[in-house]
């Protein structure tokens, strides 16, 4: 899901440091809020290593399914709805037997999913299953409670976070995430609550909370993406697209519902088939051109893994060698300059050298041959001291 922009600053600091890059997902499935559509463009031009058989499904039909509404097959409508997995009705129905269906899951100890494509609709189910639990006694609504955005948040109701903030920790020492699911342990008078989730126990300050916080019975679709439950409910109360519908239908292991609003004479069928054929997803421009000019996308598939590994790690070398060369040129004239100045300091101390090595010739010139006089001032120690010479 990361955007374009995003996804090239990584490549570039990846070629920085010699790094390999591995991009993993779907690119079926939502991609970037911003601008994306380059993971799949990848895909589409290059190739990928790619899941071949569908493990998450209990029953084979359901396997067979997903992989219809993956590929934005309209026959997916029709296996749907003969298993029973279709609903359709008005707004306030669909409303109504979604959460039902969410809460009779629940009831019954699954792991399930209410999603929904819209924060409004988000919103709608998520205070109708905060009324069932206070109806069903979960949840006392004259105890103390907050307000958090559009919500009323009481103790026991379940949360979600949703801003990422490194300064609010848990008592694991570990950060509050966006999209993290909490239920509420205590609501303090200054509008504070404490709150218990999968990475432990903290505390959300007051204006956390009144900003960053909304109840989590019900989620978008693109916020259940990445989800594994027992059962998923879908509630559709307009027109969507194939990756609503394909990511909301396949997080249940067991079964996923969709509940339709309909209007007029239409069918919660012909409302899914419509759906699968609509993709709104963001795509790159040459992609886009491409498209636009006739022009398939190129696939070189013109090497083999082991070749293209190979030509990679010769990459990762002749980069290598680029990069000392590269520390050697900058610290070279450095070098140059200190070799410079030793040069210097060896050529005076030659000249020294030459100078004390001629006055020791000239002492022995004069004193070191026949008939010259032999040490006639201090004795022949004097000589040998006067010549430089020891003993």
């Amino acid at each position: 899901m990361v955007s374009t922009a995003k996804l090239a600053e990584l490549a570039d600091l990846a070629d920085i440091k010699g790094w390999r890059l591995a991009l993993v997902g779907d690119p079926q499935q939502f991609t970037a809020v911003g601008r994306g559509g380059m993971f799949g463009q990848l895909v589409d031009v290059f190739g990928a290593i790619e899941l071949d058989r569908v493990h998450r499904f209990d029953q084979e039909w359901e396997r067979e399914a997903s992989l219809l509404l993956r590929r934005g097959d309209p026959r997916a409508a029709e296996r749907y709805a003969d298993h029973g997995r279709l609903h359709h009705g008005t707004a306030t129905q669909m409303e109504r037997a979604s959460v039902k269906r969410w809460w009779e899951q629940r009831q019954a100890g699954h792991k399930t999913l209410l999603m929904t494509p819209t924060n409004e609709a988000t919103e709608r189910l998520n205070q109708r299953a905060q009324q069932l639990r206070i109806r069903a006694g979960e949840i006392d609504p004259a105890g103390r409670h907050v307000a958090a955005g559009r919500y009323e948040i009481h103790v026991g109701d379940e949360i979600a976070t949703r801003h990422n903030d490194r300064q609010l920790r848990t008592d694991r020492g570990e950060m509050v995430k966006n999209r993290a699911v909490w239920t509420v342990d205590a609501i303090h008078r200054d509008g504070s609550l404490t709150a218990t989730g999968n990475s432990g126990v903290t505390r959300l300050p007051s204006t956390y909370v009144t900003h960053h916080v909304d109840l989590a019975y019900a989620r978008t679709d693109m916020a259940a993406q990445g989800r594994n439950v027992t059962s998923g409910t879908l509630y559709l109360d307009r027109a969507t697209d194939v990756r609503n519908l394909y990511v909301a239908m396949t997080r249940g292991t067991a079964s996923n519902e969709a509940f339709i609003v309909t209007n007029g004479e239409e069918t919660a069928l012909d409302v899914f088939t419509r759906c699968i054929t609509t993709d709104w997803i963001d795509r790159p421009a040459h992609a886009r051109r491409d498209e636009l000019n006739g022009r398939p996308p190129h696939r070189p598939g013109l090497l083999d893994n082991n070749e293209l590994r190979t030509l990679l790690d010769r990459r990762v070398e002749i980069t290598t060698t680029l990069d000392r060369a590269e520390r050697d040129l900058r610290q070279l004239p450095h070098e140059v300059q200190q070799t410079g100045q030793r040069r210097v300091e060896i050529e005076i101390t030659i000249r020294n050298k030459t100078a004390e090595h001629g006055a020791a010739r000239g002492v022995l010139d004069r004193y070191d041959r026949w008939g010259a006089p032999r040490f006639p001032d201090s004795g022949w120690r004097g000589a040998y001291a006067a010549s430089g010479l020891a003993w």
